[in-house]
């Protein structure tokens, strides 16, 4: 099962080797509080069902939510809206539709959307993510999305070959399931929970590597506050970044592992970059 998404800093690459460091037992809850393009989850859901009987998705970005949410009860409505807007593509049609959705974000913000209006919007994010610019989700200071359009993009797949893909997808987003879109609140965390914590990598500056200046060094420092209380309340986490000096510190208290992943270069080239990262648990 491939993800719908691609996502900046994904964790595809590197499935393997996090799923050797998953706690055996597994867990009554698995939480994703960062769900991003969710490799994590929908590869549990494919090879390891009975890692959790419940299972929830959250993140901030309201519109990946919502894109989720509408996956998981109308899959084939998506894949047939958006194949047809694939097949006729252009740097006019993109801005014009991006345009669009992000009329149709501010909507959804203010709680004023009917259901067909959100499938409207998650055709949208899904044709936006696969024909933008490397895929990326970037938006701009009055929250409008604003990645430009790709050029070489050759993405025209037929609404069969769509829903084909998205299927298994949307099946394992369906059953025991919740959607969640805001900040992480460690107050709901409960005892049994298992979170897979992938928040936007903070460098050694303080700064972060693919968001717009919402997650820094102060935001890392309460995620780990966090972490103490998940460890308090007898749930387990697992946490990636990038391996710095500044994670080291302030995730020192807890068991630490290296890993080394490979990731495409920002500039082009064609040989990956490889890249140190550690993985942190509570748990051995």
């Amino acid at each position: 099962m491939q993800p719908p998404l691609k996502w900046a800093g994904g964790k595809r690459r590197i499935l393997p080797l996090l799923s050797e460091l998953l706690p055996k037992s597994g867990a009554k809850r698995c939480v994703e509080p960062f769900c991003g393009g969710a490799a994590m989850f929908f590869h549990l859901r494919e090879h390891h069902p009975d890692f959790a009987s419940d299972w929830e998705l959250g993140d901030a970005n309201r519109a990946l939510i919502s894109f989720y949410e509408m996956l998981s009860a109308f899959p084939q409505e998506i894949a047939e809206g958006t194949a047809t807007m694939a097949a006729n593509q252009s740097r006019q049609l993109y801005e014009a539709r991006r345009s669009l959705f992000n009329s149709l974000i501010h909507l959804e913000r203010v709680g004023h959307m009917h259901w067909h209006q959100k499938v409207v919007m998650a055709q949208l994010f899904l044709l936006l993510n696969k024909t933008g610019f490397k895929g990326l989700y970037r938006v701009n200071r009055a929250g409008n999305f604003n990645v430009p359009y790709n050029d070489g993009n050759n993405w025209k797949p037929s609404s069969t070959e769509l829903l084909d893909s998205l299927l298994p997808c949307a099946r394992a987003l369906a059953g025991w399931m919740h959607f969640r879109a805001g900040e992480f609140d460690v107050d709901r965390v409960k005892a049994d929970d298992f979170l897979f914590l992938d928040p936007p990598y903070v460098h050694q500056d303080g700064h972060t590597a693919y968001t717009a200046g919402k997650f820094g060094e102060k935001q890392l420092r309460e995620l780990a506050e966090s972490c103490k209380t998940i460890s308090a309340r007898r749930a387990k986490f697992m946490l990636t970044h990038t391996d710095n000096n500044l994670a080291r510190e302030v995730f020192g208290a807890f068991s630490i592992t290296e890993i080394v992943v490979q990731r495409a270069m920002s500039n082009g080239k064609a040989a990956p970059e490889k890249v140190g990262e550690i993985v942190v648990r509570n748990y051995e």
